[in-house]
Formats: structure tokens, C-alpha cells, sequence
């Protein structure tokens, strides 16, 4: 059944001579980390620290159950179950790692679903946030890179970490030592999750050639990211939490002038500093914990010392 929806929707791309093709590689981008990213550390900067704070921990928090999932499931990706189904032409550069659930679809539903509960925002930006998140759902299946039961996963278990990560924050200012509890679990699974990715078996498939048909060490390589990520991100925020306490100031052009700074060092950091990391689990791992922390503590740092608060 997800094979023949994804053929229908192939066909209908035929059809249509691929007018939407287009239009849905742009609206995936919105499921990429790096434009997601660069939404989120607006907010966390130059907005509301608290609404950067929820989306990252549930982000962060995603990335973590995205990743055991696929290396538990180990689903194929659906060209190589199918090879009738044929991607749209680039959608595969992004589609990496195991198939289920759909990665893109996760960093969207913790992305747009958490700005979508703030209460403070309008109707009609909660509605564009939602749309937003089913838009970039169908795209994964439009592109043909992911089935419906990849997206339908990866946005349902998001939402349920939406709720849930909102509490543990509702509870951790209720209770003065719980971000404690909150920071040690968040390593631990983190590093749980790494070490079970690391060691677990996989399925070995061969081509009719004895050629192999998925690397696992290559399919791995997205959970080794995300435990970096959520590592990341569970002791920036205890850091911020207990010593930093970062909040944004400044009026909007020095706001804007803080955000540029901070992009163009993070865009130094991933297209400069992270292509020297080795190419290992430690490499993986660091590869992602040096972006988190990067937009979660050295930038809210320098602006935290810069000239536009003292003068405030």
C-alpha cells in the first residue's frame, strides 16, 4: 500500500511533467536543519528565550527518538525496496540514513508545532505553522523518499514530545533540583542511545553481485548527529538555566546585527569547522554538539557582554 501511494503520486508527477517538483524541493527545505536552524536561533536570540528553549529541547528530544527508531526498524529507504520508485532528481542528497521514520518530518512537527502552541501568536501564524508541517510531510512523500507510514510516525511521536517536554519544563520551575534530574537523564540516553546504535546488529543484504546493498556504519551515522544534538542541548539549557540566563535586548536593529553576526559564524562553523572532524562516531557526535552550543551558549554569551546590554 505505501509503495502503490508513492507510484500514484510518481504518476502524477509524470502527468503533470513535474510542475510541482519544484515548489516541493523548496518546501522540504523547511524539514532541513539547516534553515530550521537558522528560524529557531532567531527566535532563541533576538524573540522569546523561553520559546527557543521549548523548540529546542523537543528538537533535541526528537532527534533522540528519531534516531533509535530508525536503527531499530532498519527500514530501507523506498527506491531500494522498490525500484520502480524513482525520487525526484536531488531529493535523494538529503535523504539519508534509514527510512523510517522520516527525520525531516520530525525537525518540522518540533520546529512549527511548538511556535504553533505558543499562545501569544495569531490564529492565522498558528494555522501557516501547522500547514507548514503537513506541507513538509507530504513533500517527503511527493519526492518519493519516504512512505506515509515515515512522516505519519515522525509527526505523531513529536507531537506526543511536545506535550511531554512541556510539562518537564512546567515541572522543572516548579521544582528547584529537578533541571538537575532533567540533565543527567538527557545524557544518559543520549550516550545509551549512541552506544546502542554503535553496537547493535544490522541487516547485511546483498545485490546479485554480492555487493552490499546498505552500509549500516552509513545509516548510523544520522543517530550518532542526534545524540550529539540532544546532548547539546540538554546542558545548554542547565548552563543557561543556572548561570547564564540569557534574555534578549536591544532594540530591532541591533537585534538584527546580533543575529547576522551569530549566522555567519554558524555558517563558518558548518561549512568550515565541522568538514575537519573526523570521520567516526566522536567526529558524528561533535559534528552536532559544537552547532548546539554554539547557538545555545557562545552567541546568548558574547550578547550577553556585549556593549548593547550595558547600555541598557
Amino acid at each position: 500500500m505505501d509503495i502503490a501511494y508513492l507510484l500514484f503520486l510518481q504518476n502524477m508527477r509524470e502527468a503533470t511533467n513535474g510542475i510541482f517538483n519544484s515548489f516541493m524541493a523548496y518546501i522540504t527545505t523547511y524539514g532541513e536543519e539547516l534553515l530550521t536552524m537558522m528560524i529557531v536561533a532567531a527566535i532563541y536570540w533576538c524573540v522569546d528565550k523561553n520559546q527557543g528553549i521549548y523548540t529546542m529541547m523537543t528538537w533535541g528530544t526528537g532527534r533522540l527518538v528519531n534516531g533509535f527508531l530508525k536503527v531499530t526498524a532498519c527500514v530501507y529507504r523506498p527506491w531500494i525496496r522498490d525500484a520502480r520508485v524513482i525520487p525526484v532528481d536531488g531529493a535523494k542528497t538529503t535523504a539519508t540514513g534509514y527510512s523510517f521514520p522520516s527525520g525531516h518530518t520530525t525537525n518540522a512537527t518540533a520546529v512549527f508545532g511548538s511556535i504553533a502552541l505558543n499562545k501569544k501568536i495569531t490564529k492565522v501564524l498558528r494555522y501557516l505553522m501547522i500547514l507548514m508541517i503537513l506541507l513538509v510531510a507530504f513533500s517527503r512523500n511527493y519526492l518519493g523518499v519516504h512512505t506515509p507510514q515515515d512522516v505519519i510516525v515522525g509527526c505523531g511521536c513529536t507531537v506526543i514530545l511536545l506535550f511531554f517536554v512541556r510539562w518537564v519544563l512546567v515541572k522543572v520551575d516548579e521544582n528547584k533540583n529537578l533541571d538537575i534530574v532533567v540533565l543527567v537523564v538527557g545524557i544518559l540516553l543520549s550516550i545509551g542511545v549512541m552506544i546502542y546504535a554503535g553496537t547493535k546488529g544490522y541487516p547485511l543484504d546483498y545485490d546479485a553481485d554480492g555487493n552490499l546493498i546498505v552500509d549500516p556504519l552509513k545509516m548510523a551515522i544520522d543517530t550518532y548527529k542526534g545524540c550529539g544534538f540532544s546532548m547539546a542541548v540538554f546542558i545548554s539549557w542547565f548552563i543557561d538555566r543556572r548561570w547564564l540566563k540569557y534574555q534578549p535586548k536591544g532594540n530591532a536593529i541591533e537585534r538584527v546585527a546580533c543575529y547576522v553576526i551569530g549566522i555567519i559564524g554558524y555558517f563558518v562553523i558548518v561549512y568550515v569547522i565541522v568538514p575537519i572532524l573526523p570521520h567516526n562516531i566522536i567526529g558524528y557526535v561533535l559534528d552536532r554538539f559544537v552547532r548546539l552550543v554554539y547557538v545555545m551558549l557562545i552567541v546568548p554569551f558574547f550578547i550577553s557582554k556585549s556593549k548593547i546590554n550595558r547600555q541598557i
